[in-house]
């Protein structure tokens, strides 16, 4: 994505930007602020350590002999592998495809799309609108008290 420029909008009571837009040849891409990608980043490491703590589980409840515990658990423990499972198979989609959620306005191609974007920078999309397929639009502002002066 090559950039143009960049606007930033930010807070009147702090110096962190809420919303940055960045103009780009075929539109134009509106991001969280400043701080969004850094606890972006921070959750997507959790995310990956939390595949590893699940792993370690599934697997390592079939270490010890089931001869110790006895048949009577082997249901419970094939249900509680898949229930780890699963728990690290939706961490490893959330690391793979990224917390940060953009919106590209495609002007070129008239249409306005949902991204979520990982760490590493790749982009899924995640819902795709034509233009002619939006009715109205409304912006929602924040409460924000602006000083007079």
């Amino acid at each position: 994505m090559s950039t143009k420029t960049r606007n930033t909008l930010s807070s009147p009571k702090s110096n962190q930007s809420q919303v940055v837009i960045l103009e780009t040849t075929w539109g134009f891409v509106i991001q969280k602020g400043s701080g969004a990608k850094s606890r972006a980043f921070f959750g997507e490491i959790l995310a990956m350590l939390g595949i590893l703590a699940f792993g370690a589980a599934a697997y390592g409840q079939w270490l010890r002999p089931v001869s110790e515990q006895g048949f009577d658990l082997v249901p419970f423990k094939i249900g509680a592998t898949v229930l780890f499972f699963v728990m690290a198979a939706w961490l490893y989609f959330i690391a793979r495809n990224g917390l940060i959620t953009e919106v590209q306005v495609d002007t070129n191609g008239r249409s306005v799309g949902v991204v979520r974007r990982n760490r590493e920078g790749s982009g899924a999309l995640e819902s795709l609108v034509k233009f002619e397929d939006i009715e109205s639009l409304f912006i929602k502002r924040t409460k924000i008290r602006r000083s007079a002066g």
